[in-house]
């Protein structure tokens, strides 16, 4: 679970649903062959992340992106 979780999250701060998410997951496994052993995840590990946090974290992730920035302009 723990190699799909920035995944889910940021599918999940944009709402889409499971059908389109779980088929971005599966195209991400083939892509990058993740190994068999690792289970994807599953409908109830995507409705259990609250989109109104899931969209906090992107937007804390952005401003902390863009404050790196400018500390690195500045320094």
């Amino acid at each position: 679970m723990a190699l799909y979780q920035s995944a889910l999250l940021l599918l999940r701060a944009v709402e889409l649903s499971w059908p389109a998410a779980e088929a971005f997951i599966n195209l991400r496994i083939a892509k990058a062959g993740i190994l068999e052993y690792a289970a994807p995840p599953t409908r109830k590990d995507y409705v259990c992340i609250d989109v109104g946090a899931a969209q906090r974290v992107v937007r804390f992730m952005k401003v902390r992106r863009t404050a790196a920035a400018v500390a690195a302009k500045a320094g």
